[in-house]
């Protein structure tokens, strides 16, 4: 609930509000709780934008969207082949990177995937039930000599490969530097 009064000046919750004139020949009303700040020079409004996603995990997200946002392709290999760490470190060379899943090598959307920091994605995270939260919003392991991966939340079960079933869907696992390719792409 909101009381637009030009702004919000409902108080409950007010840590989690925010509002600031619009079109109006005067600036900012509130941060949180602190109210009043139309004539403050020292609170700065702030909004940030991005040409990167940072909606974590993805499904059916089209490949040419990626290469319209510069993505360069890296590595793509069928599931049935093995990766290895040397397979990920080929595209280690870049700040963003986009990790999916295709239907075929045809197909124009990816089935599943998921935008992440390449130091984050690629960090050697050698926990079992743990992923670690990237600012993109997916969440990211690499154990090497198991798999690779990510899900939309920190809790996976790494038998070589990920094979917790809750929110199936927005899991993504292969093996890692083992003579086996695989494992999953969502469900």
């Amino acid at each position: 609930t909101v009381n637009l009064n030009s702004c919000d000046n409902i108080n409950p919750d007010c840590s989690h509000r925010l509002c600031f004139h619009l079109d109006q020949n005067y600036g900012g009303y509130r941060a949180g709780c602190t109210v009043g700040l139309n004539g403050d020079s020292t609170w700065r409004k702030v909004v940030y934008k991005s040409s990167l996603p940072t909606c974590g995990v993805q499904y059916d997200y089209k490949e040419c969207d990626l290469i319209q946002k510069g993505y360069v392709k890296c590595y793509e290999q069928p599931y049935s082949r093995a990766t290895s760490s040397a397979d990920l470190a080929a595209c280690s060379g870049s700040e963003y990177v986009f990790v999916g899943a295709k239907t075929s090598t045809k197909a124009s959307l990816f089935a599943i995937g998921a935008f992440g920091v390449t130091s984050n994605a690629f960090k050697n995270t050698y926990e079992q039930n743990k992923a670690v939260l990237d600012a993109g919003g997916a969440y990211w392991y690499r154990h090497p000599g198991w798999s690779f991966g990510f899900a939309s939340s920190s809790t996976v079960n790494l038998n070589s490969c990920d094979y917790n079933n809750p929110d199936c869907a927005s899991r993504m696992c292969w093996h890692l530097d083992q003579n086996v390719g695989g494992y999953r792409a969502g469900c």
